[in-house]
C-alpha cells in the first residue's frame, strides 16, 4: 500500500472513530496513539520477538486505548506493528492507568520493576525514594524492599501493597543506617548485596547483643569464611561463626541456643 493510500485510509478511519466506540478499528496513523503515563517501559527484547513473529505471520490482535488514544494494553504489539509498517487494530474503552494496573496485576507480564516505574511516573513519593535508594546502594529491588520495610521476609500482603501503590517506607532513618552497615561489608565479600545475605543481616541487626563493629573487625581476618550460601539460614550460621570466632564473651546466638 502506498503512503498516499495509507494516509487516505487513516483519515477515513479517524473521521469515523468517534462514532465507532466499542468496535475494532484499523489505522496506519501511528501518531494518534500515546503512551499512558505510568505504564511500564517498553521492553525492546519483547518487541523484537514480536517483530520476528509478525514477519512470519501477522495475526491482528487489537490494542486497547482510551478516548484520548492512550494505550491501555498492547504497547509492545503497537511498537512491533509500527516498526513493520503494519496496520494497528484498536478498540476504544473507558479507562486510564487504573485499568492498565488491573489488567496486569494478576498476570506474569508485569514485574516489580514495572510497578516501581509506574508509580514513579505518577510521582508517588515513597516509590521515588525507593528507586533513588536502590540505585544509590546498588541493591536489588527485593533487597531494597526488605530494607525499607525493615523485614527479612516480604510476605504476599506486602508484595500486593507494592503492586497497588500502597507501599510506605517504614523507617527511613533506620533503613539508611542498615544500608550503610551492609555497605561496610563490601570490601570483604563480593556477595555483600545478595538477597539472602541481606535478609540474614536484617535478622542480626535486630539482636540487642549484636555489635556491628565487632563483626567488621572479625571480617578483617575471617573474610575467607564468608562464602556464597544457598539461603538465609546458612548465612546466619556463617555470620554467627565469624562473630563468635576467638571470643570468650559477648557471643551472639543465631542458630544455637545459649
Amino acid at each position: 500500500m502506498s503512503f498516499l493510500n495509507q494516509a487516505i485510509g487513516s483519515n477515513m478511519l479517524l473521521s469515523t472513530r468517534k462514532n465507532k466506540k466499542n468496535e475494532i478499528l484499523k489505522t496506519y496513523d501511528y501518531e494518534i496513539f500515546k503512551r499512558i503515563k505510568g505504564n511500564r517501559l517498553v521492553n525492546n527484547s519483547h518487541v523484537n520477538n514480536l517483530v520476528k513473529s509478525m514477519k512470519e505471520k501477522y495475526l491482528p490482535q487489537p490494542i486497547l486505548v482510551n478516548k484520548d488514544m492512550e494505550i491501555i494494553d498492547g504497547q509492545h504489539r503497537f511498537a512491533a506493528a509500527e516498526e513493520l509498517s503494519l496496520p494497528i487494530h484498536y478498540l476504544i474503552i473507558d479507562g486510564g492507568i487504573g485499568e492498565v494496573q488491573r489488567l496486569n496485576t494478576n498476570t506474569k507480564n508485569w514485574k516489580n520493576e514495572d510497578y516501581l516505574n509506574m508509580f514513579c511516573d505518577r510521582e508517588f513519593e515513597d516509590y521515588l525514594l525507593f528507586k533513588r535508594f536502590m540505585k544509590e546502594y546498588q541493591f536489588s529491588l527485593e533487597t531494597t524492599l526488605s530494607i525499607l520495610l525493615n523485614t527479612h521476609y516480604v510476605d504476599k500482603p506486602l508484595r500486593d501493597d507494592f503492586k497497588n501503590g500502597k507501599f510506605k517506607i517504614k523507617d527511613a532513618t533506620l533503613a539508611l543506617k542498615n544500608a550503610e552497615k551492609i555497605l561496610q561489608i563490601k570490601p570483604y565479600y563480593k556477595g555483600w548485596n545478595r538477597r539472602s545475605f541481606a535478609r540474614a543481616l536484617l535478622i542480626v541487626f535486630k539482636i540487642k547483643e549484636y555489635n556491628h563493629s565487632v563483626f567488621i573487625n572479625k571480617l578483617k581476618y575471617c573474610s575467607h569464611m564468608l562464602q556464597h550460601k544457598l539461603n538465609t539460614a546458612t548465612y546466619l550460621a556463617t555470620i554467627e561463626e565469624i562473630y563468635n570466632f576467638n571470643s570468650r564473651t559477648n557471643y551472639i546466638y543465631l542458630t544455637r541456643k545459649k
